[in-house]
Protein backbone atom coordinates (compact mmCIF):
# COMPACT_ATOMS: atom_id res chain seq x y z
CA UNK A 1 0.00 0.00 0.00
CA UNK A 2 0.91 3.57 -0.69
CA UNK A 3 0.66 4.22 3.24
CA UNK A 4 3.50 1.03 4.09
CA UNK A 5 5.66 2.66 1.29
CA UNK A 6 5.80 5.88 2.97
CA UNK A 7 6.39 4.71 6.50
CA UNK A 8 8.90 1.81 5.09
CA UNK A 9 12.16 3.96 6.50
CA UNK A 10 10.65 4.68 9.92
CA UNK A 11 10.19 2.55 13.20
CA UNK A 12 6.30 3.08 12.90
CA UNK A 13 3.41 0.47 13.50
CA UNK A 14 0.31 0.81 10.97
CA UNK A 15 -3.37 0.34 12.61
CA UNK A 16 -5.43 -0.96 10.06
CA UNK A 17 -9.34 -0.11 11.01
CA UNK A 18 -10.67 -1.87 8.40
CA UNK A 19 -10.73 -5.56 10.05
CA UNK A 20 -11.62 -3.78 13.28
CA UNK A 21 -14.68 -2.69 11.59
CA UNK A 22 -15.38 -5.88 9.31
CA UNK A 23 -15.77 -7.82 13.04
CA UNK A 24 -17.50 -4.92 14.78
CA UNK A 25 -20.03 -5.87 11.73
CA UNK A 26 -20.19 -9.01 11.27
CA UNK A 27 -23.15 -9.82 13.17
CA UNK A 28 -25.01 -6.86 10.48
CA UNK A 29 -23.77 -8.90 7.36
CA UNK A 30 -20.60 -6.78 7.16
CA UNK A 31 -22.54 -3.48 6.85
CA UNK A 32 -20.67 -0.82 9.14
CA UNK A 33 -23.71 1.74 8.60
CA UNK A 34 -26.07 -1.03 10.49
CA UNK A 35 -23.63 -2.32 12.78
CA UNK A 36 -23.75 1.50 14.10
CA UNK A 37 -19.98 2.56 13.38
CA UNK A 38 -20.57 5.32 10.99
CA UNK A 39 -22.51 8.41 11.43
CA UNK A 40 -25.68 8.69 10.22
CA UNK A 41 -26.27 11.21 7.69
CA UNK A 42 -30.45 10.30 6.51
CA UNK A 43 -32.27 8.39 9.07
CA UNK A 44 -35.23 9.20 7.31
CA UNK A 45 -34.61 6.39 4.69
CA UNK A 46 -35.03 2.62 4.97
CA UNK A 47 -32.31 1.87 5.67
CA UNK A 48 -30.72 4.91 7.26
CA UNK A 49 -28.16 6.68 5.28
CA UNK A 50 -24.77 6.52 6.41
CA UNK A 51 -22.06 9.11 5.92
CA UNK A 52 -17.94 8.16 5.60
CA UNK A 53 -16.95 9.28 9.07
CA UNK A 54 -17.15 7.01 12.33
CA UNK A 55 -20.08 6.93 14.77
CA UNK A 56 -18.79 7.36 19.06
CA UNK A 57 -19.22 2.84 18.75
CA UNK A 58 -17.39 3.56 15.56
CA UNK A 59 -14.75 5.32 16.87
CA UNK A 60 -14.05 3.51 20.07
CA UNK A 61 -13.32 0.43 17.34
CA UNK A 62 -10.71 2.64 16.27
CA UNK A 63 -9.25 3.40 19.18
CA UNK A 64 -9.46 0.45 20.70
CA UNK A 65 -7.33 -0.95 17.62
CA UNK A 66 -4.67 1.67 17.63
CA UNK A 67 -4.42 0.99 21.48
CA UNK A 68 -3.95 -2.41 20.76
CA UNK A 69 -1.02 -1.26 18.71
CA UNK A 70 0.06 0.95 20.67
CA UNK A 71 0.58 -1.98 23.54
CA UNK A 72 2.48 -4.21 21.24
Amino acid sequence: SHLKAAVAGYKVTLANGYPAFKKASAHAGDDPCKAGLLTVTDATTTPVTCGVHPSTKGARVLATTVEHVIKK
